[in-house]
């Protein structure tokens, strides 16, 4: 069962494209702990000052691994060091049923099918 990451941080719109610029390294080093296939941090064009979130981990115990992770506490002091949080809402998802969006005809489909 996978585990997703996913929502947004609001900081200051004039500090925000270096804040994520400069972290790079620690959305690197996170990419590098077991378990962890996806760790995206990027700028939402539609709204000024807004980060997005999305990570995709193998299980809790992987996630909770990460929260202890030297790369976890190097992120967020980079944070706080550089920028005012404003607001945000950040949301886990456990999935116990994944699926493709397009069938082989190249169709989307919504539903949760086998082919």
């Amino acid at each position: 069962m996978s585990i997703i990451v996913a929502g947004w941080i609001e900081f200051e719109p004039e500090k925000v494209e270096a804040l994520i610029r400069d972290a790079h390294p620690f959305i690197l080093e996170s990419l590098k702990e077991k378990g962890c296939r996806e760790y995206a941090w990027s700028l939402d064009p539609n709204h000024s000052g807004r980060v997005r979130v999305y990570e995709l981990w193998d299980s809790e115990e992987d996630l909770a691994a990460h929260f202890q992770h030297p790369s976890f506490h190097a992120m967020r002091g980079h944070l706080r060091s550089r920028a005012t949080r404003l607001r945000s809402e950040i949301i886990k998802y456990r999935t116990d049923l994944t699926g493709p969006v397009f069938d082989k005809a190249g169709n989307h489909r919504a539903d949760f099918f086998s082919e």
